[in-house]
């Protein structure tokens, strides 16, 4: 008895915190509004709602002008074209216009998990989004790449080539979506304590999406009917990348 009264207190616990930090957030959001040009640059059709979603949804409830950079349209298994035509329902429905999104197709730049991509490369087409749109804020996966996935990896280590060297601004800001443990991935919003922990300590930004942008980054995934296995359907109601994102300003 002891430990379900436990377990229903840390149940309650958690939803009592994500109310809280929600209102918050949403308050700061509002607030702060700052108008950036932001890119957000993924490797595959469909990171930019199983990873992004809490921070497209921040970025948009600031006023930001976001931008996708896709840098493959996803053909492992020879269903490019089916593919891409699910990022531009799935962004449409996060509230990204089809004229937001481009979609990169280079036969150096195959979608496979067990290669690594040319950084120099990939550092051009994202200097060219940054010099055509003004981007003053770009968004990615960090190095491990939240599920150890190579060309997401490949993503940050281009990024910062080029945030080291001198062909963009250095007042452009690099924020750079953080992995967690495969434990705390899959606790959903049962999470939000070590997260929580985890932002008052390392001084990272959390993003936080309503129960409605979540529902709302669960239809976007659902957009990608083609990639919808069994353990996506467990991954959109179990992870926590669904209802929060944590990020941190990548420097050096």
């Amino acid at each position: 008895m002891f430990a379900v009264a436990c377990l229903l207190t840390y149940i309650g616990s958690c939803l009592m915190l994500y109310v809280i930090l929600y209102a918050y957030y949403t308050c700061f959001r509002v607030y702060r509004c700052n108008f950036s040009r932001v890119l957000i640059v993924t490797a595959h059709p469909d990171d930019e709602c199983m990873f992004f979603g809490p921070t497209i949804n921040h970025f948009l409830g600031q006023q930001a002008k976001c931008r996708l950079l896709c840098l493959s349209s996803g053909n492992f298994y020879s269903m490019g074209e089916v593919r891409k035509k699910e990022l531009i329902n799935s962004c449409n429905i996060l509230g990204l216009e089809k004229s937001a999104i481009t979609i990169i197709e280079d036969n150096n730049l195959d979608d496979d998990p067990n290669i690594e991509w040319h950084t120099n490369l990939i550092k051009e087409y994202v200097k060219k989004q940054v010099h055509n749109y003004s981007i003053d804020k770009i968004v990615t996966f960090d190095a491990y790449g939240v599920s150890g996935h190579r060309n997401h990896a490949s993503v940050f280590q281009a990024i910062r080539l080029l945030k080291n060297s001198d062909e963009i601004s250095k007042d452009i800001e690099i924020l750079v979506l953080e992995s967690k443990s495969c434990l705390t991935k899959y606790l959903s919003i049962f999470s939000l304590p070590f997260v929580l922990l985890n932002h008052l300590v390392t001084n990272s930004q959390l993003y936080i999406s309503s129960p409605f942008e979540v529902l709302r980054t669960q239809r976007a995934m659902l957009k990608h009917w083609s990639q919808l296995m069994w353990f996506r359907v467990l991954y959109i109601c179990l992870s926590q990348y669904m209802i929060m994102n944590s990020v941190h300003v990548f420097e050096q």
